[in-house]
């Protein structure tokens, strides 16, 4: 409503200063004005299309800046930055650049100078905020992420800018992540203990603003990540405290008790699997499975299947790369290890590595997933509603519904289906997982000097299980297909 009120008075004020002019010249943008259907619409158009043209150099720039800051490249990520004369540009370009110069120390093991760099970021990033280059915190619960165009709340569009500072926030705390789990990995302690305080203070004022109320917004919730971070720390430290014993489920069990979320598992499986312990890393994996059903298994980039395959392509990679625990391994051992993470995998999963059964066929659910049963009558609805028997209600609303609440038909039913399909679709990713698994191990070991009988016997054996398993979800697919939507 109020860039209507603007464009009103700007379109007035056009009209009357029309009116003043006198002689030839009125005439011509009168003219003017009658074929382009506004007062002054030719030099309203060429100002147009200069600022357009202007906007989209300025946007050409800035993306030139970010790529350059990202690949590290910081004097030519500021020589683009710089011609576009605005602060958020050369803020936000000046926060990249430290960001990147951070992962790159930390890429060449020096942790103590890109920590050094963190206080900088947070400094620009609070900077930035208060000077209006970036957005302010506040507006993301107070106009939950949305750009006000009036006072009234339905004229608003996204602000993009939310979603930048949501980014950088992103990026600063991952950054205090992998160099808390480096410097619990080196046992250097004392910079550990800093950044965990340091982590601990960006995540209490971030925490604040209470971002991760707003259903609008993915945000990120400092606590959780703080958590996680030091969670994640501390099972790296007993790692390295611990050698070959960490390569047992039961170390995992006791150390990993405090886990309460998948990032905490995934953040130490990475850490495993970039110093090479393939065999604790298992071992962990196969304890946060055994965990699913409290953690979960992948959301916000934290997939348990995709550590999988990670894992199972470290297993066979050369040994060229060098890794320390297990760049010796022969083709037996690595064989052996392949097909006894994939036993563990299937063993753990429980009903996970079953093909489901749909759930709203009725005859069609399976007996062996509690998860899997159609939906039965609830009991305690049968009792409220003995509770109510006799009583009659009057419709004081005078709505024209004969409902207390108003609920449209099928909201019911389609809420079963929304959990239905996110159900099955948890058990088809761990199917295909398993499938990806068994034929990665397959193709690699035939590169490998592996005896051909046992070898093919195993083989087969997956072959088999993998046909059984097509035939189910044929028939799993026959079932939703007949299944009819009233």
């Amino acid at each position: 409503m109020l860039v209507q009120k603007v464009a009103a008075y700007r379109d007035t004020f056009y009209e009357r200063l029309l009116e003043r002019l006198e002689g030839r010249r009125r005439t011509r943008l009168q003219s003017e004005a009658a074929w382009y259907k506004q007062p002054f619409g030719g030099v309203r158009q060429h100002v147009n299309q200069y600022v357009a043209r202007l906007r989209a150099e300025q946007l050409q720039h800035f993306h030139l800046a970010e790529v350059y800051a990202r690949l590290g490249a910081g004097d030519e990520a500021l020589r683009e930055a710089e011609k576009v004369r605005t602060a958020s540009a050369r803020m936000g370009c000046q926060i990249l650049c430290r960001l990147s110069a951070g992962y790159k120390a930390l890429d060449r093991g020096e942790l103590r100078q890109a920590a050094a760099l963190l206080p900088e970021v947070e400094d620009l990033l609070h900077r930035a905020i208060q000077c209006g280059a970036m957005a302010d915190p506040w507006c993301i619960l107070g106009f939950a992420g949305q750009y006000p165009l009036s006072h009234s709340a339905l004229e608003s569009v996204h602000d993009d800018r939310v979603d930048k500072l949501i980014m950088v926030l992103g990026e600063i705390f991952a950054l205090y992540t992998q160099l808390q789990k480096e410097a619990a990995v080196r046992g250097e302690d004392a910079l550990q203990q800093q950044l965990t305080e340091r982590l601990r203070h960006l995540a209490q004022w971030w925490d604040r603003y209470a971002t991760t109320e707003v259903s609008e917004v993915e945000s990120i919730s400092g606590q959780e990540l703080q958590q996680s971070a030091e969670q994640a720390a501390a099972a790296i430290g007993a790692w390295r405290q611990a050698g070959a014993a960490a390569g047992d489920v039961a170390f995992w069990r006791q150390h990993a008790e405090r886990f309460n979320s998948q990032r905490s598992y995934a953040l130490v499986v990475e850490s495993l699997l970039e110093h090479g312990d393939l065999v604790a890393a298992m071992a962990l994996l196969v304890h946060w499975l055994n965990q699913a059903a409290t953690v979960g298994l992948g959301e916000n980039g934290h997939s348990f299947c995709d550590l999988c395959q990670q894992w199972m392509t470290e297993l066979w990679r050369p040994s060229s790369r060098g890794k320390p625990r297990h760049a010796q391994m022969s083709a037996d051992q690595r064989w052996a290890l392949a097909r006894k993470f994939i036993d563990y995998l299937e063993a753990n999963a429980d009903a996970l590595a079953k093909v489901p059964r749909f759930a709203l066929a009725g005859d069609h659910a399976g007996a062996d997933d509690p998860g899997q049963q159609p939906l039965a009558p609830h009991d305690a609805e049968d009792l409220l509603g003995a509770a109510y028997e006799g009583v009659t209600y009057r419709d004081s609303a005078d709505d024209g519904l004969d409902e207390a609440i108003f609920e449209e038909a099928g909201d019911a039913l389609g809420l079963e289906l929304v959990h239905e399909a996110e159900r099955i679709v948890d058990h088809l990713q761990f199917l295909v997982m398993l499938a990806e698994l068994r034929h990665a191990a397959a193709m690699a070991s035939l590169r490998a000097e592996l005896p051909q009988a046992e070898r093919e016997e195993v083989i087969a054996d997956w072959l088999r299980q993998t046909e059984q398993e097509h035939r189910q979800l044929l028939e799993l697919a026959e079932a939703i297909n007949s299944f009819r939507i009233p």
